[in-house]
């Protein structure tokens, strides 16, 4: 497989299986018991792959005629396959002539360079019926992690204004957080550094480096790796004991406290494993001029630090936060620089020795599948003398290049192939800060999987084998944005054989849960969701019912994200609320196909609704006064409800009927997309019905009131009387 545009240039690259006209992609072999000679066989009929041939009369030594209801194929001895006067492009044949033959190799490739790929999700496209017989064909069954499924993970680089950038990604305890890590210095010297906020707090890579209250710094490695702020630097006028260092965790909220075992030493246990801590700064100086620094498990050895920490996302990869590292190198204290390598760390020894005076000396390293370049240098005071740490950009074809600006990094796992996520400065409106480039170090980032979409030519994609999508925003040129699509596992497609007489075949990876065709959460999750089950209420009967909880990343429901869901499937998504990261799930309650309607619950903040085929509804999940989430309720299918989400922000207008509110109150927290005074089908019911029953008794009370009007009139005196006689 390889990620493309194909078969032609008018597609979105995507995984494809590639081949073309000159390379085979499989071949068809028919054996025979004995050797057969053809030409002495003419009128006699054979079967071949499902279908009755008669040898043809112009069979002879160089050519095979087989003839079939109106068809004839001709087989020749120089390779080629006609079907009535027609080549058989992208076919050719080896075998050893019609006489005496012992066997015939049908070897199929593309016919031309717009049929060369074989996709996924396409149905017309994710299929070759075998052009020679006609009664098989090769089917791109699956693709194991399609872009879209749920077990990927999505790490996301935005900009902010013209001079910062934010990543959001979900670490592997499934916490998710968005943060500043990077800031173009504008009011400075203009260069771009590792900052979380306006104000200048650092986010620290380097062991043992000065922080101060509400800097960032990474600490552990991998999935101990975890993302702290400095909160708390406490040193009062004497002694020690009411002194405080505290840090918080980033992603979690965790508080860490470090305990203080003399003034201005401690430790601070954080995953398991013991920092150590030391701090200073006067008790009467401001508590932002007070720094700490820490000392990691890791690095036993005192002239050892580490360098670059990772973090592990939920899926498995490592991010790692880049900079240049600068440090006083005087004295030749340190001797031993530790980076991680995607599997514990790779040791950096034999560093720079000093260099002449306003000279440097570099040294380059490999980790892992990265490339590092220590440079060493000296002033002409021959007094300054510090190292600086490069990571570069090694690409075959080029001379390693060192990385000045800030960077992202992520690291897979298995194979400890990279993605670094460049950025290129600028803070301005006419130029603002944003992605450089996306640099693999698979393939030396070749441009062969680099496309730009057919759909959005400001958009481009590229990938890897391990399956690591990433798409480069362009459509505000000057402050490019990126998406890394990760798989939970390395990426693999399934490829099968498949006789026509089926009519269908359940394809793993086209969103759809084919369960008729066989399609189940156990071989195809993509589809039918992961596989969970929840025993029945108590009180009940017993046994248990079978639901799919489906998640959407932010960039999905942003865009808008449509999904089938069957009774008790649920959408999932997360979203930042007064600074912190809420889940809310949409559940189908309740399908009614005969009434074209759905039931829905939405949680966290529990709103009940119903919708009716064709119609959106907004809804407030946070109570904030604003409409965060918009829902269409496109259409059924297969007792499925097809479902748009979208985020939105809209304020709830003074005019709209409905108000967010809790189970059971009679309202769903919603407003109809499509009527502006929010009534839906069922209310315009429930007003209609008593209408109609007090417009009947209207009516009856006329009748009777007329009726009675009438009998009255009867019964007046006649004016011809009949006295009786006596």
């Amino acid at each position: 497989m390889i990620f493309n545009k194909q078969p032609t240039s008018s597609y979105d690259p995507e995984f494809v299986l590639d081949y073309s006209n000159s390379e085979t992609l499989y071949t068809s072999i028919v054996s025979f018991d004995e050797a057969i000679d053809f030409d002495s066989e003419i009128g006699q009929e054979i079967t071949l792959f499902g279908n009755d041939y008669v040898v043809g009369d112009n069979t002879n030594s160089v050519e095979l005629i087989l003839e079939k209801a109106g068809d004839k194929f001709n087989i020749t001895t120089n390779g080629e396959v006609y079907k009535n006067e027609d080549k058989l492009e992208g076919v050719s044949v080896s075998w050893d002539g019609p006489r005496s033959t012992n066997y015939i190799r049908f070897n199929v490739g593309a016919p031309n360079s717009s049929s060369d790929g074989l996709r996924l999700n396409y149905w017309n496209r994710n299929k070759k019926i075998d052009p020679v017989f006609e009664t098989f064909e090769l089917v791109f069954d699956s693709l194991s992690i399609p872009e879209d499924r749920t077990d990927r993970e999505w790490i996301e680089i935005e900009t902010v204004g013209d001079d910062k950038m934010t990543v959001e990604f979900t670490d592997w305890n499934d916490d998710e957080t968005t943060i500043q890590w990077v800031i173009n210095n504008t009011q400075g010297d203009s260069a771009v550094y590792l900052q979380v906020d306006s104000d200048g707090h650092n986010l620290s890579v380097f062991e043992g480096e000065f922080l101060k209250r509400n800097d960032y710094v990474v600490v552990g490695n991998e999935d101990y790796g975890r993302l702290l702020k400095v909160s708390s630097i406490v040193n009062q006028t004497s002694g020690y004991s009411n002194d405080k260092v505290k840090f918080r965790d980033v992603f979690s909220g965790t508080t860490y406290e470090a305990t203080l075992t003399n003034d201005g030493v401690g430790t601070v246990t954080v995953g398991g494993r013991v920092y150590g801590v030391r701090y200073k700064g006067l008790s009467s100086q401001s508590e932002d001029a007070r720094v700490v620094w820490l000392d990691y498990p890791d690095s036993s050895a005192a002239d050892s630090r580490i360098v670059y920490p990772t973090i592990e996302t939920s899926k498995g990869a490592l991010i790692m936060f880049y900079e240049p590292v600068r440090f006083d190198s005087a004295g030749d204290w340190l001797n031993t620089l530790m980076i991680p390598d995607g599997d514990g760390y790779t040791d950096l020894t034999g560093l720079p020795s000093i260099p002449p005076v306003s000279g440097g000396v570099a040294k380059s390293y490999d980790v892992g599948k990265l490339s590092y370049n220590v440079v060493r240098t000296l002033d002409s005071t021959g007094i300054q003398d510090f190292t600086t740490i490069y990571l570069q950009d090694n690409r075959n074809g080029i001379v390693p290049i060192d990385i000045i600006n800030p960077a992202i990094v992520l690291i897979e796992e298995g194979d400890s192939e990279a993605v670094i996520i460049t950025v290129e400065g600028g803070g301005n409106a006419d130029d603002g800060i944003g992605v450089m480039e996306a640099i693999r170090t698979w393939e030396d980032d070749s441009q062969d999987w680099e496309k730009t979409l057919a759909s959005d030519s400001k958009k481009q994609k590229e990938a890897d084998k391990y399956g690591t999508i990433i798409t480069i925003d362009s459509t505000d040129s000057d402050q490019k944005e990126a998406v890394i699509s990760y798989p939970d596992e390395s990426v693999y497609g399934t490829f099968k054989f498949v006789d026509t007489s089926f009519s269908s075949v359940a394809v793993c990876g086209n969103n759809d849960c084919e369960s008729d065709l066989g399609e189940t959460c156990s071989n195809c999750p993509g589809d039918c969701g992961s596989c969970s089950s929840s025993s029945g209420s108590p009180g009940s009967s017993g046994g248990s019912t079978t639901s799919y909880t489906y998640t959407i990343s932010s960039s999905q429901i942003q865009l808008g994200y449509t999904k089938q869901l069957r009774e008790n499937d649920r959408l999932r998504f997360t979203r930042q609320e007064g600074g912190s990261s809420v889940t809310h799930y949409v559940k189908i309650i309740d399908l009614q196909s005969s009434g074209n309607r759905v039931d829905i619950r939405i949680t966290s903040n529990e709103i009940n609704s119903s919708l009716n085929v064709g119609q959106t509804k907004k809804y407030d999940i946070d109570s904030d006064g604003y409409y965060d989430l918009s829902i269409k309720f496109e259409r059924i299918v297969s007792n499925k409800a097809e479902l748009t989400l979208k985020e939105i922000n809209e304020q709830v207008s003074s005019s709209s009927t409905s108000s967010t509110s809790s189970s059971g109150s009679g309202n769903d927290g919603s407003t109809d997309g499509d009527n502006l005074l929010g009534i839906t089908e069922e209310d315009e019911k429930n007003i209609v019905i008593p209408i109609l029953i007090g417009f009947l008794v209207i009516v009856v009370i006329v009748i009777i009131i007329l009726l009675i009007l009438f009998l009255r009139k009867g019964v007046k005196k006649s004016p011809f009387v009949v006295e009786n006689k006596v």
